[in-house]
């Protein structure tokens, strides 16, 4: 009774003392605040005024400074001019995915600009500020998400993520830590590899440093040039060249492993033709031609596409002089079509295959242009120099296209490619017209802005522009006549030689097939199946083929799923092309016996993509022998474990899923007999038969099973063994994967079905995986048991949940609660989880819930009492569940429960002791349990279930039984063993957290309907009177029944008046 009347006198004056503290703190928060606006005022009225008219004065004066000073520039080709940057421009560099250009000044910021705005009037950027330094080089990752930037004053790297917002924007978040200072001299430049394995930084003396993305040192490379005068990674992120003081340029190859390991760094090949040192070069996009420019005044192109491991050098292809002078440099474009030169302010374009000379820019900048980039599709060129950057047209890359279509269609023997190389170089022209115009009209739209009135400098630059782009024009338009009218020579099969035959647009789809990206492959998918149903061309749709095919064995990992994926649609929606026909080509293109040996590795994945495209086409089942040629690559390819794992024999499965049992019967049952015969082997030949039993049951009778495996059945007394080193096996292999071979759980469901359960779980589980020592072996029979839930009747679970697997569950939970330990618990939290939302027995519910609850640690179960699978309990057997918890806190029953000891807490405790403890353990868990059903509003209870529960509590905190009665339903369970001190405590405290709850508890959904109309929503019954006024109540009727409970404390008088003046509250 004393307890019961503080409680209320408690809540009552501590809500008082709440609102009071409230009222208070807010009013002197409102005299804080008006006194400090008060002296704000008054302390600095006029000289804010001052201040702010100083600072106006001095930004008008800047800016007329800068306005004066700023390089005026303008030509045909510009684009745009970006002129955000407040310090000269060191650097830019474009996305992966050219959405982005970011670019870095010496005025502390990053900035990044969007692409798609660059021939728009304004071009907006996002900035990313370099704290108490600034960025000397920027350049992004390959995932278009982080940038790295050189500091320029802290030499040394700095990481930003890009974390996108929602309305498209960018934060931009520096990493907790730089790189280490490595470095002795200068830095020249940095680089992160397109495959994202190593980051590289090179400095002014000869050193070059290949790091890992956590900024350890992988490797050093001594140049021995004298000097480094530039240094960078190619775009396939296999090479890192370098250039100085000697007339050569150096080229290493970095090295990996097959699981991404850095392995070393190697010399590839030297590009050795100059006369004097090499200023700069530059790679194309696919790496196969290099780019140098020389104090010798020339530039030379290169084929580097050699194979240097057998000393094949490189092939010199052009020398073209040109204009070099300290710090040029030079660019190459994607198709390799156009080459830019730096020197000094000035830009020369080069055709890349003549050598001539298309364009001049001079003047670019105020200062020495310090970088020059193509953008990844081949439409800008883009220059730094001074506080601008420069975006240019890449006006001759548009003319060497046409070039090249006008000696393609020289050279063509077919009227329909004529036709198609025609259609291109129209379009072609038209685009090159459209820039034009477009050009013509911003440049006369920005003059007569910029000019004043009546210059006469207007009227000539203008006059000039329009010479220049309408002698561009006619030059196109004369040139595609004199292709169109070209001789049409007799007709001759279609030959798919290369991608000039085909428009930009068609290939740009091919293109974006082999972007990391996934979203941007899903989408040219889409457009690639579109364009050809709209186009409806043989000859391009035989060139998809071929290309589709080819991409399957892509040197880029990421790329040959999206070629797959393209190849199996473009087979489903066009279901003329012959799968038997694709199936040969593949075989051609991939053929491990005649690829060279550093391709053998891509030409397994082409045959395994190839396979996975034709069975993507949903129309393997129409023509059997094309299943039976994928079956058979397949089983090529699972003799290469080393590279393909168990991909091959996964494919393999999903084919069999899908065909009729006819056409295995017939087809597939002889060439698999080998496979089937010999499952036992390994875990995926196992699995193959397993399937294989699953889907064609009237096929593989038991006297075919046993005419194949020497017994009708799998799981008996004699394959145990077999089968127990067949798992052992599979565990291992999927030991980093941390998830449960299929074989487990596919050999657990067969033994259901052969009704040999027991003796496969005791026999091949419990005494052959658990007899090893713990790990991954332990580790599967703990995820087959969670896995099997679903599967397993009332007794067998009863059998499961009982014995030593679960035993040995427990000591792995207790064990794993030491730091940097694996812990399985959440895994099996999600199959109980799962159990319990699909299962419809409250049976089997009820067994689950009991026998992890009956896993315990000297009393102490190892599930934690606020485990919220409980919220998928159906409430009959919720309501069975809690009578557990309550007659398990009446009358602990260790026997009952599946209890542990570790050796120390034997050790430490003697017999009575630990049993004593033990009762307590478990009766403190049950009473946090008890309290969290309550609590999580998840849980689907009713109004009686929780007022049982609120009234459990309350009664053994507080009161105990003296003499059984009706009237008070606690009376009847009499506790078995007496509570002690530590154990009342326990429910005291269990209680007050349940008055919390029970107070902000929302209606339940029994009584949402009956109470609708209630102003209150929480903590009120159906009948709107609150919980807690029914626990007064139920209190009131303790205390009234002295001879049949007594409180657990002495009732004093003035407790007594303390508790009949709480009641009028209520």
């Amino acid at each position: 009774m004393e307890v019961a009347a503080l409680v209320a006198l408690t809540l009552l004056l501590g809500a008082l003392v709440i609102l009071v503290a409230l009222a208070v703190g807010k009013r002197k928060e409102e005299i804080r605040e008006e006194a400090e606006q008060t002296a704000e005022f008054a302390a600095g009225g006029s000289a804010a005024k001052a201040v702010t008219s100083k600072k106006q004065k001095q930004e008008k004066q800047r800016s007329r400074r800068d306005k004066a000073s700023q390089h005026m520039f303008s030509h045909p080709l510009l684009a745009a001019s970006l002129k955000s940057h407040t310090g000269n421009v060191t650097c830019v560099d474009f996305s992966s995915n050219g959405k982005y250009l970011a670019s870095c000044a010496d005025d502390r910021t990053v900035r990044i600009w969007s692409t798609k705005d660059f021939l728009e009037r304004e071009h907006k950027c996002l900035r990313a500020n370099v704290d108490l330094d600034h960025a000397a080089l920027v350049r992004f990752s390959p995932d278009s998400r982080a940038f790295i930037t050189w500091l320029a004053n802290g030499d040394t790297i700095r990481v930003f993520k890009m974390i996108k917002k929602e309305d498209g924007s960018f934060n931009f978040k520096p990493a907790s830590e730089d790189f280490p200072q490595k470095h002795k001299a200068s830095i020249l430049n940095i680089g992160i590899a397109d495959t994202g394995k190593f980051i590289m930084s090179a400095s002014s003396d000869t050193s070059i440093l290949i790091w890992d993305l956590k900024g350890e040192i992988l490797a050093s490379i001594n140049t021995n040039q004298m000097n480094n005068s530039y240094v960078a990674i190619s775009p396939c992120g296999r090479f890192v060249g370098s250039c100085g003081f000697t007339p050569d340029v150096k080229v290493w190859e970095v090295c990996f492993g097959k699981a991404g390991e850095f392995k070393e760094v190697v010399r590839a090949f030297d590009l050795k033709g100059h006369s004097a040192g090499v200023h700069a070069f530059a790679f194309s996009n696919d790496s196969r031609r290099m780019a140098t420019i020389s104090k010798d005044g020339t530039w030379k192109l290169w084929d580097t596409d050699v194979e240097y491991k057998k000393q094949q050098d490189p092939y010199l292809l052009k020398t073209v002089p040109c204009a070099s002078s300290e710090g040029s440099r030079v660019a190459l474009s994607p198709d390799g079509r156009v080459l830019a030169v730096s020197s000094g302010c000035n830009v020369a374009l080069f055709n890349a295959s003549s050598g001539e000379l298309e364009e001049e820019l001079h003047g670019v900048h105020s200062e020495v242009i310090t970088d020059l980039r193509f953008d990844i599709n081949g439409r800008f060129l883009v220059s730094s120099g001074d506080k601008a950057i420069r975006v240019f047209h890449n006006a001759p890359g548009y003319r060497a296209t046409i070039r090249d279509m006008q000696d393609m269609l020289k050279k063509a023997q077919n009227t329909a490619t004529k036709e198609r190389l025609q259609q291109q170089i129209r379009e072609a022209q038209s685009a090159l017209d459209t820039v034009a115009d477009l050009l013509l009209r911003c440049f006369v739209k920005y003059t007569k802005e910029e000019e004043e009135p009546g210059s006469g400098s207007h009227v000539s630059l203008v006059s000039q522009q329009s010479r220049c782009l309408g002698d561009m024009s006619v030059e196109m338009v004369e040139l595609s006549e004199e292709m169109v009218e070209a001789p049409v020579k007799a007709a001759q099969p279609l030959l798919s030689t290369g991608i000039l035959q085909q428009n930009r647009v068609f290939l740009d789809f091919f293109w974006d097939l082999a972007k990391p990206d996934q979203e941007v492959r899903l989408k040219a998918v889409g457009n690639l199946i579109q364009y050809l149903k709209t186009n409806n061309k043989a000859d391009e749709l035989e060139y998809t083929v071929k290309r589709l095919v080819d991409g399957l064995a892509h040197t880029r990992e990421t790329a040959r799923p999206g070629f797959s994926l393209a190849l199996g649609q473009v087979l489903s929606v066009f279901e003329e092309i012959s799968l038997q026909t694709v199936l040969q080509k593949i075989k051609e293109k991939h053929n491990l016996q005649t690829v060279k040996k550093k391709l053998v590795r891509n030409a397994m994945f082409g045959n395994l993509f190839g396979v996975l495209a034709l069975h993507q086409s949903s129309r393997l089942a129409k023509e059997p022998q094309v299943v039976l040629g994928c079956v058979q690559i397949l089983q090529s390819l699972m003799q290469h474990r080393q590279h393909m794992k168990d991909l091959p024999s996964k494919t393999m499965m999903d084919i069999l899923t899908e065909i009729p049992e006819a056409v295995f019967e017939e087809v597939l049952l002889g060439a698999l007999q080998t496979d089937l015969a010999s499952a036992f082997r390994t875990p995926e030949q196992l699995q193959l038969l397993l399937v294989a039993l699953q889907r064609f049951p009237q096929t593989l009778k038991p006297k075919k099973l046993k005419k194949l495996l020497g017994s009708a059945t799998i799981i008996n007394a004699d394959n145990i063994p077999k089968l127990t080193e067949v798992l052992k096996t599979a565990a291992r292999s999927v030991k980093k994967e941390c998830v449960l071979p299929a074989v487990g759980l596919d050999l657990l469901k067969l033994s259901l079905k052969e009704d040999s359960f027991l003796l496969f779980w005791k026999e091949a589980i419990v005494e052959g995986m658990l007899k090893e020592q713990p790990g991954p072996t332990h580790y599967l029979s703990f995820r087959l048991l969670g896995a099997a839930l679903p599967f397993l009747s009332v007794e067998q679970l009863q059998v499961v949940l009982s014995g030593e697997v679960m035993l040995r569950y427990g000591e792995h939970v207790v064990a794993a609660q030491k730091p940097e330990r694996f812990r399985l618990a959440p895994e099996m939290d999600v199959y109980v989880s799962d159990f319990l939302h699909g299962c419809q027995d409250a049976d089997r519910q009820l067994e689950v819930m009991v026998g992890f609850s009956s896993l315990t640690n000297q009393g102490f179960p190892v599930v934690p009492p606020a485990w919220k699978v409980v919220q998928h309990l159906h409430p009959a057997a919720l309501q069975r569940y809690v009578e557990w918890l309550k007659n398990m806190f009446l009358h602990p029953q260790p026997d009952k429960l599946l209890d542990f000891s570790r050796r120390k807490q034997k050790d430490a405790q003697d017999g009575q002791e630990r049993r004593e403890n033990a009762t307590f353990r478990l009766r403190k868990w049950i009473a946090a349990r008890l309290s969290s059903i309550i609590d999580n509003h998840q849980v689907k209870k009713r109004e009686d279930l929780i007022m049982d529960v609120a009234r459990f509590v309350f009664f053994h905190a507080f009161f105990s039984t003296k003499k059984e009665t009706a009237e008070i339903p606690e009376t009847r369970g009499k506790l078995s063993v007496p509570l002690d001190d530590r154990s009342r405590t326990v429910l005291v405290n269990s209680f007050f957290g349940l008055l919390l709850s029970l107070h902000h508890m929302p209606l339940t959904q029994d009584s949402a309907e009956v109470a609708v109309n209630q102003k209150r929503v929480l903590g009120v019954t159906a009948d709107g009177t609150m919980w807690i006024s029914h626990l007064v109540q139920f209190a009131q009727r303790l205390l009234s029944q002295p001879k049949h409970v007594q409180s657990s404390q002495p009732f004093s008088p003035e407790h007594r008046q303390a508790w009949d003046s709480c009641q009028i509250l209520f």
